[in-house]
């Protein structure tokens, strides 16, 4: 099925005898959980995207009633990019690394969780600034010592 990019929900309140529409967008690329952890996601795509719309649209009709509720769909990324860099932070603490390619694709992770959000030119901003490469491959001309440095420095 096809993913959506967006679900608007509209939620209507009478307020003091006028309907209120008080609406709130979702964006796939903020909710869905990464890849092993979306299979919900992956599955229902528009209906999950769809419950974190219309869990934000009641918050802002019901502020009083809903300000601090969370439904487990908005938690699911966050969540997900909590244990992906607690297991990075173990295997760095652990030296868990063999091959340049392992902490290559762990230093990709922890770039993308860190850059959520970001444009293009922050993103590579990120890269030339935080990496000290003009693009992820070139990591791997750097030792793994070299390479445990850099993705420690990213979990800062």
């Amino acid at each position: 099925s096809l993913i959506p990019i967006k679900a608007t929900v509209t939620v209507k309140k009478i307020v003091q005898g006028i309907v209120c529409e008080f609406s709130a967008t979702a964006y796939w690329n903020e909710f869905c959980p990464r890849e092993g952890q979306d299979f919900m996601w992956k599955k229902m795509p528009r209906h999950m995207l769809g419950k974190v719309a219309e869990a934000q649209a009641l918050r802002k009709a019901f502020p009083g009633q809903f300000a601090d509720t969370y439904i487990p769909e908005e938690m699911d990324r966050a969540e997900a990019d909590q244990i992906i860099e607690n297991e990075i932070k173990q295997k760095v603490a652990k030296n868990d690394y063999k091959e340049i390619h392992e902490i290559v694709e762990d230093i990709k992770i922890a770039s993308a969780i860190y850059t959520d959000g970001f444009n293009q030119k922050q993103k590579v901003d990120f890269i030339q600034e935080k990496l000290k490469v003009k693009k992820f491959d070139d990591l791997k001309s750097k030792s793994i010592e070299e390479l445990k440095d850099i993705l420690v420095s990213i979990e800062k």
